[in-house]
Formats: structure tokens, sequence, C-alpha cells
């Protein structure tokens, strides 16, 4: 007997995750800060560390950054302790302050409260503020923005936005990042 019907093989995909991802109900997403343009004012976040951003260390002269991911392009909630890492050189007098938003229909909202840190650092060093979010929903369309603020500065002080990190004029670290829980289950 001769079958007509053909059948599907099975399909060669296969899904892994981390146990203590399933366990907790969250996964990681990691986001490196970065330019794509030269002498633009806007910067990015984005997922892969093969990007060559087009400034490597930014001048943070007393100001507020903003970093934006691309929008969500599926429902996500965010849930339990951002970490981000920032390489910064910088002199004794400058703070800076980190914080994590959710854009929707142009309107910022913090996902936490600030998270300050006395940067005071005179060679290459990453800073990592460890920050408790909000749970909190992010629709179709929205995104995910990073917002650093210096303040009290009276010298010099540079920026890692490298996801390559390749070495900049002032810094031989040059890779921040933001990593992100997300609900594994939403």
């Amino acid at each position: 007997m001769v079958l007509s019907k053909k059948f599907q093989s099975q399909s060669e995909a296969i899904a892994s995750f981390d146990f203590q991802d399933v366990a907790d109900g969250t996964g990681n997403i990691i986001f490196y800060l970065y330019a794509a343009d030269a002498g633009s004012t806007t910067y990015h976040l984005g997922t892969t560390t093969e990007i060559f951003s087009f400034i490597i260390d930014l001048d943070l002269n007393n100001g507020t950054l903003n970093f934006n991911a691309s929008p969500f392009n599926t429902p996500r909630v965010v849930k339990g302790d951002a970490i981000i890492n920032i390489t910064l050189l910088a002199d004794t007098a400058a703070t800076i302050t980190a914080q994590l938003q959710r854009i929707s229909a142009g309107v910022a909202t913090n996902i936490h409260t600030s998270a300050g840190k006395a940067a005071g650092i005179t060679t290459g060093k990453y800073l990592c503020f460890n920050v408790s979010l909000t749970e909190t929903l992010f629709k179709v369309g929205d995104n995910l923005r990073l917002v650093l603020t210096t303040t009290g500065e009276s010298g010099t002080s540079q920026l890692g936005i490298d996801p390559a990190n390749r070495a900049g004029a002032s810094l031989t670290l040059t890779k921040s990042q933001v990593i992100v829980p997300f609900k594994i289950f939403a």
C-alpha cells in the first residue's frame, strides 16, 4: 500500500530556557547603549553586541541623555530588579542619576524610583545600579527608555556607548548595558 499524503517531519527548532529564569518566571533582556549617527543627539538601546556605535565615548557635560529602545512588537511585562551597568570616566564632583521609563503614546512614565550614584571616578570604570522595577505592562508600540542625568560636573565626564567595547579616546572599556527582567508568561 502506498501512502499518497506526505507527513512533515518534526521541526529542528528547540526552545531552551535557563532554569533560574523558569523558576523565577522572568527572562532577562540585555540592552546596549549606542549612537547611530555622528553629531546626532538621538541615542539608542539595542539588543546585540554586533553594533559598532558611531560615537564610542560620549561627553556628558551636566545634562540629560535619553537612550530609547525600538517599540515592542508584542506586549511585555517588566518585573523584578533591573541592572544598569555604565562605563564612565568622571571628575570627582560629578553625580550621575539613572532612570528607566516606559514611553507610551509619547508620554514618559518612570517604572521605578530614581537611582543616583556619585561618579568620582578618574579612570574608566563600570558603575552598577540595581533598580527595583514596578511591575509594568508594555503594550505593542511602547518602548523602553534609559535616562542618564549628570550634575555637579566641574571637569570632563565621558560615557562609554559602544556595544562592541572598542577603546575610545578617553576610555578603554566602552560597553554600557541595561539588563531588564520581563515576565516569561505575561
